[in-house]
């Protein structure tokens, strides 16, 4: 009878440790990883294709003589603005019922011409010859250089066809491109002479002289048809600051090599 209990004893302690063990091999193992629905791509828009509007309007046409005219705009004194970019946007202005450039699109014109005005003026400047000196004056010869020059052209002018597409470069070019070529000199299709003086009236300031003269050999037509500027002469009356920053800056170190400085000048 001891025996019989006994074994009843073992048989239901084996079961209850037996579904102990299985209710604990279930729950450590991990859980069966569940596919997530894949999300759907959203759906591309379409985009509306620009068509051109054929009713824009087109300015009317401005004579050789007014165009030169409004092209030799000057900025006015005092403005503390950079003179260079005064200038451009001087002529800008005196241009912008037919430009009609917006205020951040003459900004951008703006940079590309003084990022270019910097590297025109590092390119005359080694090509610039003294030819005599005086404790008053110095004269300058600056060749020609056609390849250089051309090159320069080209990469100012692909600059503005990348910033204005759509044909708005070539009217800018059109309009005040008389305007880029004696700011660039011509592009260095001619030689030219610099005369620079101390003024007599005037302290710490010069009197800048100069010529442009065809390359012997060779006619005002063959260099470029599109650059007028051959034969060009001109004067002015610089201070030291305005040698160094504006249209003549490439003269800006012989100035201060063969004037130097009295300390006196324009205001700044």
């Amino acid at each position: 009878m001891n025996f019989a209990k006994s074994r009843v004893f073992w048989i239901a302690l084996g079961f209850v440790v037996g579904v102990l063990l299985f209710l604990w091999t279930r729950e450590s193992q991990p859980p069966k990883a569940v596919a997530l629905p894949k999300a759907e791509p959203a759906p591309v828009a379409a985009v509306p294709v620009a068509v051109p509007d054929p009713y824009r309007e087109v300015p009317e046409s401005v004579s050789d003589d007014e165009r030169a005219e409004r092209n030799e705009a000057r900025p006015e004194a005092g403005t503390g603005e950079n003179q260079l970019e005064h200038l451009l946007k001087s002529v800008v202005m005196a241009n912008a019922a037919e430009l009609k450039l917006t205020p951040q699109e003459v900004d951008r014109l703006a940079s590309a011409y003084l990022e270019y005005q910097e590297v025109h003026a590092e390119l005359v400047a080694r090509y610039l010859q003294e030819t005599s000196f005086d404790p008053s004056s110095v004269t300058v010869r600056l060749p020609a250089y056609p390849v250089e020059g051309k090159m320069l052209r080209d990469m100012f002018y692909r600059r503005l066809e990348s910033d204005f597409p759509g044909g708005k470069a070539a009217e800018i070019q059109a309009q005040i491109g008389g305007f880029f070529d004696n700011a660039f000199r011509g592009f260095g299709v001619t030689e030219q002479a610099f005369t620079i003086k101390r003024s007599p009236e005037v302290a710490d300031a010069f009197e800048v002289s100069w010529e442009a003269r065809v390359p012997e050999g060779l006619t005002a037509a063959a260099l470029n048809p599109d650059v007028d500027f051959a034969g060009s002469t001109g004067t002015a009356l610089l201070y030291r600051e305005q040698v160094a920053t504006g249209e003549y800056r490439f003269l800006g170190d012989i100035v201060e090599r063969r004037f130097p400085s009295q300390g006196t000048g324009a205001p700044r």
